[in-house]
């Protein structure tokens, strides 16, 4: 058989597809875009005639290439596999033919990067070298068998089809490789899809899950809707991130180590500012580290608890918790005026226990309890007498319920 027959017929069959329309054949092929554009190619031109002979050509030729994808991962890409070969670098595998490869690779970096430039010098390498009946027969049957599947796939979009998983995922990857045709210079708002493109953007369009539609608006410049369709893209993934960081928050938290804590949370809150959980989490890890600037981390303490009040609906758990701690921020804070901090931990206070009476949180209300009486205690300012009476009441209320035999730990503290 003359190599001037199939495979030239083969290479004029596909040379008006684009490089993106190559990528979508070896994405159906089920290989990568190398795959291709140069693997299985690669592993026929650089076979040598004995190997084919001792082996039947689909082995053979399979052999070589997952000989070539392990050094793919070594070296990174074909070309500096074909470099290594050629430069001896790497012992070539014995049914490969050194100088078939160094023939390649002189037509590879000699060309640019369009691929169907390097199948047309694919051809005449082929020509040049020893015919391979059995050679040109695989690997131009590999070609026709690849764009026949990628035409059924073309016109399954076109007619309406519906689209299977495998189909989306593949679609997928395609409107990734378009979009991935970028150039320095060029304006990106002016480019043009051809019509099987556009057949593919309109087919994500109707059928496809959020990421897919995301990607078809964008390469159709439907930017307004592609911010739609990738914030609920990215939602369930954004929701997940969201609950691993607080997970490795609390880890850190329930050992009693907070400043290891502040890290998760923040990037928690990150996500979700206004999640009344994310900002108490992270405001009371700041306002119990022992690193940094005690001040500003009860400051930012502050203002998260108050951002958690207010995000919060009256009656949900944070509403009735936070001025708890946000009462306990301020006491705690060391600088600007004492008296007024403490006055605004009294409020806190008196707050929380408005929101949680003793019948309904017992233990919540005690601990409020206490703590409202320790900055009455603490007030520098007003009838000294006063405050400290009002002190001693509100520890005997907590006692009632702090008992030592139910709670020794929180009655000692009392």
């Amino acid at each position: 058989m003359e190599s001037s027959g199939l495979l030239p017929s083969v290479v004029k069959s596909i040379a008006g597809l684009s490089a993106a329309t190559l990528t979508a054949v070896a994405v159906v092929a089920g290989v990568t875009p190398i795959g291709l554009s140069l693997l299985t190619i690669t592993a026929g031109c650089i076979v040598t005639q004995a190997w084919i002979d001792a082996n039947s050509k689909g082995k053979g030729i399979q052999q070589i290439e997952n000989w070539l994808e392990e050094l793919i991962r070594r070296h990174g890409n074909m070309q500096n596999v074909l470099h290594a070969l050629t430069t001896g670098e790497v012992a070539p595998h014995e049914g490969v033919s050194v100088q078939k490869a160094a023939i390649l690779y002189e037509a590879i970096i000699t060309t640019s990067v369009n691929v169907e430039v390097i199948l047309d010098k694919v051809e005449v390498i082929l020509d040049k070298q020893d015919k391979h009946e059995s050679l040109l027969v695989y690997v131009g049957g590999w070609l026709e068998t690849r764009g026949e599947q990628f035409e059924a796939y073309l016109k399954q979009i076109s007619t309406g089809q519906d689209i299977t998983h495998k189909n989306q995922d593949l679609m997928l990857e395609y409107l990734k490789e378009i979009l991935g045709q970028k150039s320095a210079g060029e304006d990106p708002t002016t480019r043009s899809l051809t019509p099987e493109q556009n057949a593919l953007v309109e087919r994500a369009l109707e059928q496809g899950d959020a990421e897919t539609k995301a990607n078809a608006a964008i390469a159709a410049g439907d930017f307004d809707n592609a911010k739609i369709y990738l914030a609920e893209a990215m939602s369930p993934v954004l929701g997940k991130a969201f609950d691993l960081f607080t997970t490795q928050g609390d880890l850190y938290y329930y050992q009693g180590r907070f400043d290891d804590a502040i890290e998760p949370y923040e990037k928690a809150w990150n996500l979700d500012h206004d999640n009344p959980q994310a900002c108490s989490n992270l405001a009371l890890a700041l306002q119990q580290a022992r690193l940094g600037s005690i001040a500003e981390n009860i400051k930012k303490a502050i203002k998260l608890h108050e951002q958690a009040l207010s995000s919060c609906a009256a009656g949900d758990s944070a509403w009735v918790t936070t001025p708890n701690n946000l009462g306990n921020a301020w006491r705690h804070l060391p600088t600007g005026d004492r008296a007024g901090n403490i006055e605004q931990a009294i409020k806190c206070f008196e707050q929380s226990l408005e929101e949680k009476t003793r019948e309904a949180h017992p233990v919540d209300w005690a601990k409020t309890t206490n703590n409202l009486g320790a900055a009455w205690f603490d007030l520098p300012t007003g009838n000294r007498v006063i405050n400290i009476g009002k002190a001693i009441r509100c520890y005997g209320q907590a006692m009632k319920v702090l008992t030592e035999d139910a709670f020794p730990l929180d009655h000692k503290v009392v």
